[in-house]
């Protein structure tokens, strides 16, 4: 986010312009006053697809990274308070050098990543000017990811980014006098499997002086802005608008929590001055709020919401990182660093490694990482990196941890012992296997007998010997089913393991009569089949 004198300065003219028109915060202009959503960008975008003469960018390393303990402020503390398994370490294997624009250098904002195997990085520029970026990274080999492409743009600051189909869709905000406010969202196309840019789709006026967050959801495109005159407007991929939630400091969105109850969606909004996670259907009917008092009271801040399950955690400035129940409309835990603020988290599975690892951006105090177990946070230390300086974003996803330093750099690390998902090689396998297990033991006999699945040959292959046992083989399952994935669209791990929970209900015995193929004794799934077969959990999948 900019220094608060050019925060202050777009602020004065978003409420000179809301005064002087008399438009209400909801209604969506463009510059030309016109009713069409898309709006041609007055910039010059500059686009690079040429990964050779993008290679310098990227600084090779191999630099263990350990977890060294440090003081903090938590109800939970320590390495050994709590936390599950060995040691963890990672490896450092690239330091990622900042785009420039114009002679300016830009820094990494945020991070979404892509079937775990493309990252996309959204830039800005610190101070009292605009410009942007997006770098897309191919990370299908982990220990040796790839810079694909650059987009620059001057007069142009990016918050965040996310994909859905070949767009790309960018919050930021914009010098633009044409706009009525800084306020932008901006779309391009991808072709090349989304590893690189295509053409410029335009961009669309929203209202106050940031669009600080985005998420997409099947076709709907939902952006946060603030802080005066923001909330949460709902978009439609081509950018024309479905609705507007008037919300003050609207700082981040996530559509990764899917309510079993009232079988769709959600949408988790987090807000500033003062704290809250508001959750919204995917209307922007208005479900529950939890206040979050003495959290993210610094104004013009950061803040990132991520979600698993049916739990955000939430980097929420002053207030550090909180854990949050979104079913339950609870609050389960916090953890303050002992100098810095808290950013931005991100919270998942490492397949082999821990369930749950949470990495928090925690400004002067670098990168801490903790431990959810049981509703609770279990603090592990902090990463020991070899130079020391600030951190302003953390994104991780399966095996691969992605950190913003305050220096502009962007630090892709890989966790040690992880149970890699694709192996070396420039793409992903196009399925995962595991091998044959056991005969599951036998559920206690207070367990009522589960219901029979629907019987089914399978393909070459025995159905006994591609049985999985679904609590003790979850793990298994787990990387079946979020890395066997055959490039049909965007994959949301939470809503289909919580689809899974429902179908299956009292079941334990997962078989290949359902959506899974096996061969020669290796079991993977049938992504056909599970369209097939179960057309109402497919409706969910995509963020």
């Amino acid at each position: 986010m900019k220094k608060p004198t050019k925060l202050l300065a777009a602020l004065i003219s978003s409420m000179l312009v809301l005064t002087a028109c008399g438009q209400g915060a909801n209604q969506l202009q463009t510059p030309s006053g016109q009713s069409a959503a898309q709006v041609n960008s007055t910039s010059k975008v500059r686009i690079n697809n040429n990964s050779q003469s993008l290679e310098s960018r990227m600084v090779r390393k191999s630099q263990t990274v350990r977890i060294k303990p440090d003081g903090f402020t938590a109800q939970h503390e320590g390495p050994h308070s709590g936390g599950t398994g060995e040691p963890i370490s990672l490896t450092l294997v690239a330091e990622v050098l900042p785009p420039t624009v114009d002679g300016k250098t830009i820094q990494a904002t945020n991070v979404y990543i892509k079937d775990s195997t493309t990252a996309y990085v959204s830039y800005d520029v610190a101070g009292d000017e605009y410009a942007g970026g997006v770098y897309i990274i191919d990370v299908s080999d982990p220990h040796h990811p790839v810079l694909k492409a650059e987009m620059t743009l001057d007069g142009t600051d990016f918050y965040s980014v996310t994909v859905k189909d070949d767009r790309l869709y960018l919050p930021g905000a914009t010098e633009d006098e044409g706009f009525d406010s800084p306020a932008m969202l901006q779309s391009m196309s991808l072709f090349g499997g989304g590893s690189a840019f295509g053409d410029d789709l335009g961009r669309i006026d929203l209202p106050s002086y940031a669009a600080t967050d985005v998420a997409a959801h099947m076709d709907n495109i939902y952006v946060s802005s603030g802080d005066v005159g923001g909330g949460i407007t709902h978009l439609k991929a081509d950018l024309s608008k479905a609705g507007f939630y008037p919300m003050f400091d609207a700082r981040s969105v996530n559509m990764g929590y899917y309510d079993a109850v009232n079988d769709t969606a959600m949408l988790a909004v987090f807000k500033g001055q003062p704290g809250e996670v508001q959750l919204l259907g995917p209307d922007l009917t208005h479900v529950r709020t939890i206040d979050l008092p003495d959290s993210a009271n610094i104004p013009v801040s950061q803040s990132i919401l991520d979600v698993e399950d049916n739990i955000a955690m939430i980097g929420a400035g002053n207030g550090g990182t909180i854990a949050v129940d979104l079913a339950a409309g609870t609050v389960l835990d916090s953890m303050v660093p002992e100098h810095g603020i808290t950013n931005g988290t991100s919270i998942g599975d490492v397949p082999g490694v821990r369930e749950n690892l949470v990495f928090m951006a925690e400004g002067e105090d670098g990168v801490g990482v903790a431990e959810m177990i049981d509703g609770e946070l279990h603090r592990l230390g902090s990463l020991d990196f070899e130079a020391s300086y600030s951190s302003n974003m953390v994104r991780n996803d399966c095996c691969v941890v992605f950190v913003a330093n305050g220096l502009g750099g962007l630090s892709i690390l890989v966790m040690d012992d992880c149970e890699n998902h694709h192996g070396p090689g420039p793409s992903p396998s196009p399925s995962v296997s595991v091998s044959p297990t056991p005969e599951p033991t036998p559920m206690p006999s207070n367990t009522p007998e589960p219901t029979p699945m629907p019987s089914a040959t399978p393909p070459d292959g025995d159905d006994d010997d591609c049985e999985l046992d679904f609590e003790r083989d979850w793990e298994k399952l787990k990387i079946i089913i979020k890395f066997g994935y055959k490039g049909q669209g965007d994959i949301n791990w939470d809503i289909l393991k919580t689809k899974f929970k429902i179908m299956l209900k009292g079941k334990t015995r997962i078989d290949v009569s359902d959506i899974f193929d096996c061969v020669d004794g290796e079991l993977s799934i049938d992504w056909k089949k599970l369209k097939e077969k179960h057309q109402e959990m497919v409706c969910d999948l995509n963020k």
